[in-house]
């Protein structure tokens, strides 16, 4: 607050001793303008002031051709108005000069004449100071202009000390506020005296050579550096020379002596931008930083360029204001502090949409015109007309091509992505399913350059790293994704990434929430109908194990028993379960009904091992396949070696049973009713049952049942 403070204060007193020293001139209290285009001769008085010495002796309107005291006279040309830079050539520039101090020394006279166009005259006595509140509101907001432009790169520089391109900006800032004071200073009704006018034209030059260097230096080192820090100290050499060449007068360039550098600074801010561009990629921060530089830098300058400066070279009527023109650099310099400081730069994408937009727009209708007007010398208003006209073939097909394609980069609305979540959802038959739908959903719509997932969970979609960065809440568990780089990079996220990202979190969270109780319903009805059957048939096998003790029914009876509560609980649990603990239970059963079969069992485990969990419905079908291929071998085969193995690759898990062949070959089974009902009941989980028939060594054969189940 206090370096603001300082600032503010500092621009203050410039501001007061800029204006007290354009009001030190001789005021007449007239607004002069130049005739209308095609008009010569004189000039216009648009304003007199009320209080001040012309009152009640000229009018809004009355056309000045000359101005005269007792000693001489000049003819008012269109040209004492203009800007000291506006002249192609120094030979226009000091006749300009020597109008201007012609012109001074008459209105420093007492008494100043002035011829009217009917051949009256006019006889005014100016004042020794002009009245500030004369002084045109343009121009105080010239000064505003070089305080903001100024200030600007005084913040950068103080918060942003570290960073040459901090430097830099101040550099222009510094450029723009001598420049827009150069401007105020060279405020006259008139005419000033040659040396005030020769200084502050100097001034001018300066200012906007400074600012030319640091804006080309700017896109050299930032946000990434494309050129060395010689390309930088060259550009400043040639900045320097050519300034000295303003200066000194020694060659006039080609076209435009004072304008024909700041074309070839736009071409090479062009060019930097463009490796700006490349060298960005992958970067969502500088790319967007590229990003808003084009649209608060390259857009109005190829508006300034198109519709002011290629008309000044050219010699014609600039289609822009010379006054509004040098607005320019505010734009400018909001850029530079924006993206130095990364302010809101996740805006930058609808920014930069609109941007494009007013681009292609203004360009189509500007440059067949141009064309039509400066090389074919049609008719300003016959070149609107067929502009305007073309425009309408022209500007549609561009904007489909170019700025729907520009637009395709941006993220789909909600609305775009919702049905091709509820289709995939549709699908799903297990939380880790959803999980992975919503990961692919994110993937899909966001395009990111990476996704993490974090172990914080937070109710809400919000970016954080300026836009680099998407957090997610995940819909299965307490943890969230981390989405980084949007479109591969290309763009921040933003607030509409957020409400898309929230609407298909909260569509998905709703439908797991409706899955949930849909399965809690099954299993309550599932658990009412095995209690039932537990009640009914176990209270007969019990009943049975009881009427037959001492018999070898009884152990069939209990074993039967036993089954039937184990498939109870197994099909009323909601818990996941174990499968190391259950393959060693599994294993003793398998191994007692083998060898009552008097075979034996060869028992092989690959990459199960403990912490793998399984739901109650993957158990039970797993234990039902075992159980019936085990089956199947022992009652329908005469087999000495039993085989069943156990493994797991990756998310799948496979489980074989096999026995020594004596059989046909297996596609010529016939499954039955228990194998009929295990394949279905594995496909439905997504899973799939295969028999194959292998050769051994020793030249034997083994029948093999095989079944995938992934996790």
């Amino acid at each position: 607050m206090q370096f603001i403070v300082t600032v503010l204060s500092g621009f203050l007193v410039i501001a007061v001793l800029v204006i007290w020293q354009v009001t030190d001139q001789l005021w007449l209290g007239v607004r002069f303008e130049a005739p209308p285009v095609g008009e010569q001769g004189g000039l216009i008085v648009a304003k007199v002031d009320k209080n001040g010495p012309a009152a009640g002796k000229l009018a809004v309107d009355q056309r000045l051709l000359a101005i005269s005291d007792e000693n001489q006279s000049i003819v008012l040309l269109e040209r004492l108005l203009e800007a000291p830079d506006v002249f192609p050539t120094y030979a226009g520039f000091n006749a300009f000069l020597q109008e201007q101090q012609q012109a001074a020394e008459i209105l420093s006279s007492k008494t100043v004449t002035f011829l009217l166009a009917d051949g009256s005259t006019v006889v005014v006595n100016p004042e020794p100071r002009h009245s500030p509140a004369s002084i045109p509101g343009l121009y105080l907001l010239y000064i505003l202009c070089g305080f903001f432009c100024c200030g600007m790169g005084l913040l950068l520089w103080y918060y942003r000390a570290g960073l040459f391109v901090s430097y830099l900006v101040l550099v222009a800032g510094i450029g723009t506020l001598i420049y827009y004071l150069s401007v105020v200073l060279q405020y006259r009704e008139l005419a000033l005296p040659l040396a005030w006018m020769k200084a502050t034209a100097a001034t001018s030059i300066v200012g906007t050579n400074l600012f030319a260097w640091g804006y080309l230096s700017i896109f050299a080192v930032y946000p990434l550096r494309v050129a060395s820090n010689r390309v930088v100290w060259g550009i400043l050499g040639v900045m320097t020379l050519l300034t000295f060449n303003n200066l000194e007068q020694w060659v006039d360039l080609p076209l435009h002596t004072y304008m024909l550098q700041f074309l070839f600074v736009g071409i090479g801010i062009y060019w930097l931008l463009v490796l700006q561009w490349r060298v960005t990629r992958k970067h969502p921060v500088e790319h967007a930083t590229v990003r808003l530089f084009i649209m608060t830098m390259a857009v109005p300058s190829v508006l300034i360029i198109l519709v002011w400066l290629v008309p000044i070279l050219l010699g014609k009527q600039a289609w822009l204001s010379h006054e509004f023109a040098r607005l320019i650099f505010v734009p400018i310099a909001t850029g530079w502090a924006i993206a130095v400081f990364r302010y809101h730069l996740f805006n930058v994408e609808w920014w930069w949409y609109v941007s494009v937009m007013w681009l292609v727009g203004v360009t189509v209708i500007l440059v067949p015109y141009a064309i039509l007007v400066y090389l074919f010398d049609f008719e300003p208003l016959l070149a609107l007309s067929l502009t305007l006209l073309s425009a309408v073939f022209l500007y549609f097909p561009v904007e489909r091509k170019v700025i729907l394609r520009v637009r395709h980069d941006l993220p789909s609305s909600a609305d775009a992505a919702v049905s091709t979540l509820v289709k995939c959802l549709g699908k799903a038959s297990t939380d880790k399913d959803i999980q992975e739908i919503w990961h692919k959903t994110l993937e899909y719509n966001f395009r990111p350059i990476s996704i993490r997932h974090g172990s914080e969970w937070q109710k809400h979609v919000f970016f954080k790293d300026e836009g680099v960065c998407l957090c997610v809440p995940d819909v299965v568990g307490e943890g969230c994704y981390e989405l980084e780089g949007k479109q591969q990079g290309d763009w921040l996220f933003n607030e509409r990434d957020v409400q898309v990202a929230q609407s298909l979190f909260e569509l998905t969270h709703a439908i797991l929430k409706a899955t949930h109780a849909r399965e809690e319903a099954t299993l309550a009805e599932r658990t009412r109908i095995m209690r039932d059957l537990h009640d009914s048939l176990g209270a007969k096998l019990l009943s049975m194990a009881q009427r037959c003790r001492g018999v070898e029914s009884e152990d069939h009876a209990r074993e039967a028993l036993q089954t039937l509560r184990d498939t109870v609980h197994l099909s009323t649990t909601a818990e996941q379960l174990d499968l190391a603990a259950l393959l060693g239970e599994w294993r003793v059963e398998t191994r007692e009904r083998v060898e009552i079969a008097d075979a034996k069992l060869h028992w092989k485990v690959d990459g199960v091992g403990e912490g793998l969990y399984l739901s109650s419905a993957r158990v039970l079908l797993l234990r039902s396949f075992l159980r019936e291929t085990v089956s199947n071998a022992l009652k329908h085969v005469r087999s000495e070696n039993l085989y069943v193995r156990f493994a797991r690759e990756d998310n799948v898990l496979y489980l074989c049973v096999g026995n020594d062949s004596v059989s046909a070959d297996p596609t010529s089974w016939k499954l039955g009713f228990g194998l009929s009902h295990l394949r279905d009941r594995l496909v439905r989980a997504g899973g799939e049952l295969k028999i194959i028939q292998r050769q051994v060594a020793g030249g034997g054969t083994v029948d093999e049942i095989w079944a995938k189940i992934p996790l």
